[in-house]
């Protein structure tokens, strides 16, 4: 599990349920990395808490990526991840 500590709760990556379960191609998310390439860079190192340039802010570009492809699923009434806030978002308690 990958957790990104966003500040209105944490965010919790279930990668192998992704890439191995759902089969989901590892470019689909790391649009940076070339075909076979082992590892690349993580998402943190291009996107800030800013946007810099012409990469989004890190909330921008996860919004995109992660909330953008959970919506598509629902649409196609595929099995999906979470789309609302909160369940994405969880709050220490």
């Amino acid at each position: 599990e990958i957790v990104f500590d966003a500040p209105n709760g944490k965010v919790t990556l279930t990668h192998k349920k992704h890439n191995e379960t759902l089969k989901i191609d590892c470019l689909k998310c790391h649009h940076t990395w070339k075909q076979g390439e082992a590892a690349g860079k993580l998402c943190k190192e291009c996107h800030k808490a800013q946007k810099e340039g012409n990469a989004p802010s890190a909330k921008d570009a996860l919004h995109k990526n992660c909330k953008g492809c959970h919506d598509e699923a629902k649409k196609a009434n595929k099995p999906t991840g979470p789309t609302g806030c909160t369940q994405c978002h969880v709050k220490a308690k």
